[in-house]
């Protein structure tokens, strides 16, 4: 099985596997472990790298998450926008308590901090008839052939 299939099925054994690709890749070189591992070179000079920088932490799998959100709102600002929210007795969507109360962010952003704060009633689900109605039929023995 290739490098990546085994990556990608998110296996109890990435620490394994990549400790094995970087001694292999040491021992044999880069183009050698590649080849074995079914990989890029590139993929075994990262872990080679990692594991020489950081030692046994270097193989651990980093986080994706940015370091930085330049468009999110402030905690200032949410905390803000929850206040206003909760003073209201009628509860003013984002549009609203944006023009009406001069706040801070994107609409969207505004939305996101009150669904997020749990200061939206849930929506309403819509009854389903159908589904029902062909139980009780069921139930009853309805609508079969009569002989």
């Amino acid at each position: 099985m290739r490098y990546y299939q085994l990556v990608r099925e998110k296996s109890k054994m990435n620490f394994n596997l990549r400790y094995q690709l970087v001694k292999e890749g040491q021992e044999n070189g880069i183009s050698e472990a590649s080849r074995k591992f079914g990989t890029t070179r590139k993929t075994v000079r990262k872990w080679v790298r990692r594991y020489e920088e950081k030692g046994f932490a270097g193989l651990e799998e980093e986080s994706r998450a940015p370091k930085t959100i330049p468009h999110k709102m402030k905690a200032e600002d949410e905390a803000r926008v929850e206040e206003v929210r909760l003073q209201l007795k009628c509860k003013w969507g984002a549009r609203k308590l944006k023009d009406r109360f001069k706040l801070n962010g994107g609409l969207s952003a505004i939305h996101r901090v009150i669904k997020q704060k749990g200061l939206m009633k849930p929506k309403r689900k819509k009854h389903r008839k159908r589904k029902d109605l062909s139980a009780l039929k069921k139930k009853l023995g309805l609508c079969k052939r009569i002989r």
